[in-house]
C-alpha cells in the first residue's frame, strides 16, 4: 500500500524569491514581466516540501505572502508481501500505526527541467520504486499543478493497496482561520476566509485525469492525523477553525513495470463576495469540444442575479449551458456554470477560458476565473460525448445512445460508460455500457431503468489508451412531460367549439359593449407554468383583463411544461361587432337654456338670445359610449371640453353628428340659435332670415402630437407612465392653447428642483390647481400613476364633476370615487368585466393615451400605413390612439370613430 501527503511549516514569509536552487530550495514563479508580477511563486525543498506564496496586499503591504502555515507534506503508503510501508515526508507528522513501518522519504534529487517546473525523485523500497513529484507554473495564473508519478520497476514484484495523501495547513495573509467545503463535481476542496473582501478561496483539486477518491476541509491537526492514518474521512467542517485540507488517491495494485499517475491542481481566486472558482485544466486535441464546470458562490447576505460571459483569449467559440443569467441564492449559494469551447481544427498550443460574472444589482460586485487547455495534436483524447436523447421521462425504461468521438484513438479501443448522479458517483444499482472504437467513434446504448428519481446525472466515459475520463456531459430525468390545459374558458363569451385538450384553435364572439374579457386555464400539470399573452398567470385563476376593440382579437394562452422546454400554444379569436348606438346623451347650453329640455330622443332644438350675447357654449357632451362626435357651428375648446359658436344676428345652426362605433349610424341634432337684433328706441328691430346652413362636409384637421416615444424607435405602449409624464403630456397640451408659460422662479418641491426635465410643467399645472404634490414640500416625480390620480388630475383639468359615485364596488368610499364617476360619465373611463375599477392599479402609457384622446376629443388615427413605432404594430389593440397622439398630421373628421389619417 502507499499514501502520499503534503503539510506546512510554522514559518511564515514575505520575499522576492529566486528561480534557482539554494541550499536544498527551488522556486518558479515569481517574475515581473511586462510591467505585470506572477500571481504566484512555488518553493520546492530537497525534502520535497511544497509551499506556495501568493502575491497580494495585507495590511496595506503588496508583497508574496506565505499560502500555509508549514509546507505541505506527503504522505505515501506502499503494501507488499504482507508488509505496509509509509513514506512522508518531515511536516507530515501525525501517530504511528501499529503494523505499518514509517519511513521518511528522505532528501530526493533536487532539479529544474525548465523556468516553469521543478521536479523532485526518489527511490523507494531498494530502487524497485521510483517516485516523482513535479510541479508546473506557466506564469501569469493563479494556479499551479502537481504530478505524482509512481513507477515499479521491479520486474516481479506488485504492490497493492496504494494510497497517496497529499494536503496541510493553510493561511489567508496570516490568518489562520478558514471555513471548508467540498465540491464533487469539480473534485476540489476549497477554503475560505471570513474577510472576503480581503481574500478569495484556496482550493485543492484532482484534475479529470486523476479524480481523489477521498477528501478532508477542517483542522489541521484532525487532517494531518487522518492522513498520517492513511484514510481521510470525507468531511469537511461549515465552522470556521484552523483549517487546512487534503485529497486522497487510491490504487488496488501496481503491477512489475505499471506506472500510476496522478495530477492535481492547487488554486487562489480574487477577493470578494461573489466567487467564480475554475476547474483543472485539461488537455484535448484540434477539433474537439472541452467542457468546463465553473462555480458562482453568492456570498452576499441577499439573493442575487448575475450576468456571466465566457471569453477565449483565441476567439474560439464558447458556450454556457445554463444561460447568461444565473439566479445565485444568498449566504454562499453555490450555482453550476457550464462552459463549452470548441477548438477549432489546426489549433495548437494553449488557449485560455475566462468566466466573467458580474452581479445585475451592483456592477461593483464582479469576479472571474481563468483555466487553461493545453491542445495536443498528438494526444489521444475524447473530443466530444453526446447523449441521444439527453432527456427521458421518469417511470419510462428507455434506451440512451452515448455517441462518443475521439481524436487519435486506435480502433477497437475498449470504451466504458457509466451513469452517475449529480455529484458524478456510482448509482447503487450501476448502469454501464460497452463498446470499442472505430474510426475514432463509438455508439455505446445505456438501459435507463425506469425507477430513476427526475434530476440531473452524469454520463462518465473511459476509453483504453486515454488518461482520464470525460463526464460532463449530462442526461436530465423529468416527469412525464405536458403541457396540455384542462380546461379554458373565456368571460363575456362562449368557446368554439368546445374545449378539448388535444384542439389548440378556438373562436368566440362578444357584444359591442364589451371592452375586456378575462381568459381563466387550468393546466392538465400542476407543476406546468401558465402564460396568457405573454403575462404570467396562476393556473385555475382569472387573467388581467383584456382590451378587445372591435374586429379580431386574437388571445394566446401557452403552458410551459415543468422540464422547462415544452411548450403548447392555445389561441381564442375573438370577434367584437361594432355598437350601432349613435346618440347625444347629454348637452347643456350657456348662457341660455334650450327648448324643449334635452333628450336624447330629440333632434330638433331651438332658442332666442339677447343682441349682447354674442356667442353660445355647448357643454357637457355625453355621446354613446364609442361613437364619436362632429360639431359644425362652434369650434372646439379642450380646457372646457366643450364648444363655442359665435353667434351673428339672426338665425345660427349648430349641427351636432352622432356616428356609431359601426361607422354608418348617424344621428343628426340641430340646435337653431337667434340672436335679436339691437334694440332702438325700445322697438325690437326685425329678424333677418338666413339661408339653412348645408349639411356637414368633411373637415380637415391639423393636430400636433403631445407625446413621444424612444431614441431607439420603440414607443413601449406597456410601461407605466409615472407623475412627472403625465403633467409634461398635460402642459404640452395646455401651452398649445396658451402660447406662453408664467413660471415661477422658485422651486415647490424639494424633489424637482430647477433643472429637473419636468420643472415648468410641474410647476405650471400646480400653480393651475391641477396637479397637486403628495405633501407641502414633495411632489414624487418619478412615482408611477395610479388610475385614480389619473381620474383627479383630469378632473380638475376639464372641471369634470359628478352629483354621484361610479356604480364599482372597489370605489365606493375611495378619496376619488367622485371624480372617476365623473370621468365615468364622460366616457373617458371604463371599469372592468368583473364590475371592478382597480383604482389604485398603474396606468400604462397606451391607457393615459386612449383616455386622454376620448377627454380632448381627438383620434383614434385611422388609416396609418406605416407605424411610427417598432413595438406598436397596426393590430396593437390602442394602435390608433397611439398614432394620433404621438405623430404630427392632418386628418380629415371620418365617419367612423376617430380622423382618417392624410398622409
Amino acid at each position: 500500500m502507499i499514501i502520499f501527503m503534503l503539510c506546512s511549516t510554522w514559518i511564515m514569509s514575505a520575499f522576492a524569491p529566486q528561480a534557482s536552487a539554494n541550499q536544498g530550495v527551488s522556486y518558479i514563479g515569481g517574475k515581473l514581466t511586462d510591467g505585470k508580477q506572477d500571481p504566484l511563486t512555488v518553493e520546492l525543498n530537497s525534502h520535497g516540501e511544497v509551499t506556495a506564496y501568493l502575491w497580494q496586499q495585507v495590511h496595506g503591504t503588496t508583497q508574496y505572502q506565505r499560502q500555509h502555515f508549514s509546507t505541505m507534506a506527503t504522505n505515501l503508503f506502499l503494501s507488499e508481501s504482507d508488509t505496509t510501508t509509509r513514506y512522508y515526508t518531515p511536516t507530515a507528522g501525525g501517530e504511528n500505526m501499529q503494523g505499518v513501518v514509517h519511513q521518511l522519504l528522505g532528501e530526493g534529487t533536487l532539479s529544474q527541467p525548465n523556468a516553469e517546473m521543478l521536479e523532485m525523485t526518489w527511490a523507494l523500497d531498494q530502487g524497485n520504486v521510483e517516485l516523482k513529484l513535479a510541479i508546473n507554473y506557466s506564469g501569469n495564473e493563479s494556479y499551479y499543478e502537481k504530478r505524482w508519478t509512481i513507477h515499479n520497476k521491479s520486474s516481479d514484484k506488485t504492490y497493492s493497496n496504494l494510497r497517496l495523501i497529499h494536503g496541510g495547513d493553510t493561511l489567508f495573509g496570516g490568518e489562520d482561520s478558514a471555513r471548508s467545503y467540498w465540491d464533487p463535481l469539480l473534485n476540489m476542496v476549497y477554503l475560505i476566509n471570513s474577510n472576503m473582501n480581503q481574500f478569495g478561496v484556496m482550493g485543492f483539486a484532482g484534475k479529470n485525469t486523476s479524480p481523489a477518491d477521498r477528501y478532508f476541509g477542517g483542522h489541521y491537526g484532525v487532517g494531518i492525523q487522518a492522513a498520517s492514518q492513511g484514510n481521510l474521512p470525507n468531511t469537511v467542517e461549515a465552522n470556521y477553525a484552523d483549517a487546512g485540507y487534503h485529497l486522497q488517491w487510491n490504487r488496488a495494485s501496481l503491477a512489475p513495470h505499471e506506472t500510476w499517475v496522478i495530477e492535481s491542481t492547487e488554486t487562489w481566486t480574487p477577493a470578494g463576495v461573489l466567487q467564480v472558482i475554475a476547474p483543472p485544466s485539461q488537455t484535448t486535441a484540434p477539433d474537439s469540444t472541452v467542457s468546463y464546470l465553473f462555480k458562482l458562490q453568492n456570498f452576499q447576505a441577499v439573493d442575487d442575479q448575475f450576468e456571466v460571459q465566457a471569453v477565449s483569449a483565441h476567439g474560439y467559440q464558447t458556450g454556457i449551458r445554463e444561460g447568461a443569467i444565473i439566479d445565485a441564492a444568498k449566504d454562499g449559494a453555490i450555482k453550476n456554470v457550464t462552459v463549452d469551447v470548441v477548438i477549432p481544427p489546426g489549433a495548437a498550443g494553449s488557449d485560455t477560458i475566462t468566466l466573467n460574472a458580474v452581479s445585475k444589482s451592483d456592477s461593483a460586485i464582479k469576479n472571474s476565473a481563468s483555466v487553461t487547455t493545453i491542445i495536443d495534436q498528438n494526444i489521444p483524447v475524447i473530443t466530444k460525448v453526446t447523449p441521444l436523447p439527453a432527456q427521458v421521462s421518469k417511470g419510462i425504461p428507455q434506451i440512451v445512445t452515448v455517441e462518443i468521438n475521439t481524436a487519435n484513438a486506435p480502433d477497437g479501443a475498449k470504451v466504458q460508460v457509466e451513469l452517475l448522479d449529480a455529484n458524478k458517483s456510482s448509482l447503487p444499482q450501476t448502469v454501464t455500457g460497452e463498446d470499442v472504437i472505430a474510426v475514432n467513434q463509438a455508439a455505446v446504448p445505456l438501459s435507463i431503468p425506469g425507477e430513476l428519481e427526475w434530476g440531473d446525472y452524469y454520463i462518465q466515459v473511459k476509453v483504453e489508451g486515454i488518461n482520464g475520463v470525460h463526464s460532463n456531459a449530462s442526461l436530465k430525468v423529468v416527469d412525464e412531460v405536458n403541457a396540455d390545459l384542462r380546461q379554458l374558458s373565456i368571460a363575456e363569451g362562449v368557446l368554439s367549439p368546445v374545449f378539448a385538450r388535444e384542439i389548440t384553435e378556438y373562436e368566440a364572439s362578444v357584444s359591442h359593449d364589451v371592452y375586456h374579457v378575462t381568459v381563466t386555464a387550468d393546466v392538465y400539470d400542476s407543476r406546468s407554468t401558465l402564460f396568457i399573452n405573454g403575462a404570467l398567470v396562476q393556473s385555475g385563476t382569472s387573467s388581467a383583463p383584456i382590451p378587445v376593440k372591435v374586429g379580431q382579437n386574437a388571445i394566446k394562452v401557452e403552458v410551459l411544461a415543468h422540464d422547462g422546454i415544452t411548450r403548447k400554444a392555445y389561441t381564442i379569436l375573438v370577434r367584437s361587432a361594432p355598437s350601432h348606438e349613435a346618440k347625444l346623451l347629454h348637452m347643456a347650453v350657456a348662457p341660455s337654456r334650450l327648448k324643449p329640455h334635452f333628450s336624447s330622443e330629440i333632434t330638433e332644438y331651438s332658442m332666442q338670445v339677447d343682441y349682447s350675447i354674442e356667442q353660445l357654449s355647448v357643454t357637457d357632451l355625453v355621446y354613446s359610449p364609442s361613437a364619436s362626435l362632429t360639431v359644425t357651428g362652434a369650434t372646439y375648446q379642450p380646457l372646457t371640453n366643450g364648444y363655442i359658436a359665435p353667434l351673428q344676428v339672426g338665425k345660427n345652426m349648430i349641427l351636432l353628428m352622432v356616428t356609431a362605433q359601426d361607422g354608418s349610424t348617424q344621428t343628426m341634432y340641430r340646435l337653431e340659435v337667434i340672436r335679436k337684433q339691437k334694440e332702438s328706441g325700445g322697438y325690437p328691430g326685425p329678424i333677418l332670415e338666413l339661408p339653412n346652413q348645408e349639411e356637414p362636409k368633411p373637415v380637415v384637421i391639423e393636430h400636433e402630437s403631445y407625446i413621444r416615444g424612444y431614441k431607439d424607435g420603440t414607443f413601449r405602449p406597456e410601461k407605466g407612465i409615472t407623475r412627472a409624464e403625465l403633467a409634461s403630456v398635460l402642459w404640452r397640451l395646455i401651452k398649445e392653447d396658451l402660447g406662453h408659460a408664467s413660471l415661477k422662479q422658485q422651486a415647490s418641491f424639494m424633489d424637482v428642483p430647477s433643472h429637473h426635465w419636468a420643472y415648468e410643467a410641474i410647476e405650471e399645472l400646480k400653480a393651475r390647481g391641477i396637479m397637486k404634490g403628495m405633501d407641502k414640500n414633495y411632489f414624487e416625480p418619478d412615482r408611477p400613476l395610479s388610475r385614480a390620480e389619473f381620474a383627479v388630475t383630469a378632473a380638475r383639468w376639464m372641471k369634470l364633476a359628478s352629483s354621484g359615485e361610479a356604480a364599482y364596488p372597489d370605489v365606493k368610499g375611495h378619496w376619488a370615487a367622485k371624480e372617476i364617476a365623473a370621468l365615468a360619465e364622460a366616457g373617458a373611463m371604463e371599469g372592468y368585466d368583473n364590475g371592478a375599477f382597480r383604482p389604485n392599479a398603474n396606468v400604462s402609457r397606451a391607457e393615459i393615451l386612449k383616455m386622454l384622446n376620448r377627454l380632448i376629443k381627438r383620434g383614434p388615427l385611422l388609416e396609418v400605413a406605416e407605424p411610427t413605432w417598432t413595438d406598436v404594430p397596426t393590430s396593437y389593440w390602442a394602435f390608433g390612439d397611439i398614432e394620433e397622439a404621438s405623430r404630427t398630421h392632418k386628418a380629415q373628421i371620418a365617419p367612423q370613430a376617430g380622423e382618417r389619417f392624410i398622409p
